[in-house]
């Protein structure tokens, strides 16, 4: 959930008004990190156990057939961010260019048939509804806040506590 697409940056991005391009910049130095620390920690827990490691032998065909399948999600992000920072296209568009090549690949890979696609077409209708719904109720909540000033009267209060910042801090 940090790579982009990350929904919860999204979300996140939506709620507080920031850029979701400059959110997902940021992102991608720890996601890459955590990718790393992921890969070192089943390196090690392999070396521990032995046992759980596959047992065939290493060819060299694998790796190609794997890195060929690989290749094309891999290059997601990369468009995505590419589209993002080079002005292409804004965030909401690369949603959509991002979510057509995916049919594209699932086409290409043979992996994509109608009833993939129609459950997939729900799942996707389902998420959507409930962000949604968070995003209206997050919204709703935010004017009844700034109405009743609630942020103000509590810094007020906490003023009134304390001059000492430190306490407050602590508070």
């Amino acid at each position: 959930t940090v790579m982009p697409p990350s929904i919860p940056a999204v979300l996140f991005a939506a709620t507080a008004s920031i850029s979701t391009g400059a959110l997902f910049a940021g992102s991608i130095l720890p996601a890459m990190l955590m990718a790393l620390g992921l890969a070192l920690y089943v390196f090690i827990w392999v070396r521990l156990h032995p046992q759980v490691a596959v047992t065939r032998p290493f060819v060299g065909s694998m790796l190609g057939k794997a890195s060929a399948r690989v290749i094309g999600p891999a290059l997601l992000p990369v468009i995505i961010l590419g589209g993002i920072f080079s002005g292409w296209f804004t965030p909401t568009e690369s949603a959509g260019i991002a979510a057509v090549y995916m049919l594209v690949l699932g086409v290409i890979y043979r992996t994509l048939n109608w009833r993939v696609f129609w459950k997939a077409s729900k799942e996707t209708v389902v998420i959507s509804g409930g962000i949604l719904l968070i995003l209206g109720a997050s919204n709703l909540m935010g004017l009844v806040l700034a109405r009743e000033q609630v942020s103000r009267n509590l810094g007020v209060w906490l003023t009134g506590l304390t001059e000492n910042p430190v306490v407050f801090l602590l508070l």
